[in-house]
């Protein structure tokens, strides 16, 4: 900043000396590019609602930018003392774009190291394919009454503070999942915070508490380019802490949370998982709702006894299988039509007798898909 205000009278002097000199005025435009190069520097770093806290992690790269920006300054001024051209000010302008260029690649192939070094000590698991598996097995209407509930619009909306934790409970087999897999890419569609795991049975023996703000912490610096300099340095300076000491890392989350806008958290299959770790886990979820004003936090599961003694007085609830038989009239539509299909059928009569059959099965089934 200091020297930005020693060199602008000297630059003021010499358009005043020189005024129809072009090559002058290229070389102040370069100057004036060098400022606003300055503050939008300083501008992206003071953006996070929270900088005073990543401070040491993120200003050395905004320094290292600064650093160029202010020796860019210097060669202009040396440029102006001199005989410029406007060849000269062709170099110059060439040299400051490379000398920019260089710095943020260099920059770019740091940062993509330090992030594997972080990927390989934590092992953080994502639940993208998941996403991706059950939207493809989703049939096309699934989920769509949940989005037009009064209670899950009231949690979708960020600027409502009234329900900020959602509670789909439902019975085993009613498409807790699903459901879980549209919120996600509802809230995607809209561009928000959002992070989310998808539970099961297969792993709780390896699924930790720990583990799963790995994962959170890992997708919200994968999304938010300005968290990986603060994830670097948090993993780099407290390596061990950071794969052992839950407090630790539960703080890091809660530091992440403060630098955003509303962040949705979503928990697929929470009963899915030992019961100490779904209570470690539910018992951290409810702290950050009381200390952070800015989360949202949806749980998929069974009603559990220890999950419902945790969630009934907190969550606002919603029983799927109560609501939810349009979806498996829509899936039991899929499998009739996958079965005709499938079989050759060219009977009318066979096939609407098919289609009946169906159809009371899905009556029968009361809000259960694995009894059709």
């Amino acid at each position: 900043m200091a020297q930005i205000s020693l060199s602008l009278p000297a630059f003021e002097n010499y358009t005043q000396l020189f005024p129809g000199n072009q090559a002058i005025h290229q070389a102040l435009c370069l100057f004036y590019r060098d400022i606003l190069d300055f503050y939008a520097t300083i501008l992206d770093f003071f953006k996070y609602k929270k900088w005073s806290v990543f401070f040491e992690s993120l200003w050395p790269r905004s320094a290292g930018r600064i650093r160029v920006i202010t020796e860019s300054i210097e060669k202009h001024k040396m440029l102006m003392d001199g005989s410029i051209t406007l060849a000269h000010v062709s170099e110059a302008h060439t040299a400051r774009q490379h000398a920019l260029e260089e710095f943020e690649r260099q920059q770019e192939f740091r940062l993509r190291q330090d992030l594997e070094s972080v990927k390989s000590s934590l092992g953080p698991v994502l639940y993208d394919r998941d996403l991706q598996r059950l939207k493809t097995l989703r049939v096309i209407r699934s989920g769509a009454w949940l989005l037009d509930q009064g209670e899950y619009t009231k949690w979708y909306e960020p600027s409502d503070k009234t329900t900020r934790l959602l509670w789909l409970q439902g019975i085993p087999g009613a498409g807790k999942t699903f459901l879980s897999s549209t919120v996600i890419e509802n809230i995607a569609a809209r561009g928000d915070p959002l992070v989310f795991a998808f539970l099961n049975y297969q792993s709780r023996e390896t699924t930790s508490t720990l583990q799963i703000l790995h994962s959170f912490i890992w997708q919200m610096a994968l999304d938010n380019k300005g968290l990986q300099a603060p994830l670097i340095s948090a993993q780099q300076d407290n390596n061990r802490r950071f794969n052992s000491d839950l407090g630790f890392v539960k703080d890091i989350f809660g530091h992440f949370l403060d630098s955003l806008p509303t962040v949705y958290i979503i928990i697929d299959g929470l009963d899915e998982v030992m019961q100490v770790e779904r209570r470690q886990l539910l018992g951290i979820m409810l702290e950050l709702l009381r200390e952070k004003s800015n989360v949202k936090i949806l749980i998929a599961s069974r009603p559990e006894a220890d999950i419902s003694g945790l969630l009934s007085k907190e969550a606002q609830t919603l029983r799927i299988h109560d609501c939810n038989a349009d979806d498996v009239e829509a899936y039991v539509d899929g499998r009739v039509t996958s079965l005709v299909s499938g079989a050759d059928i060219h009977d009318s009569g066979l096939e609407q007798e098919i289609s009946e059959l169906m159809k009371k099965i899905s009556v029968k089934a009361h809000g259960k898909y694995v009894f059709i």
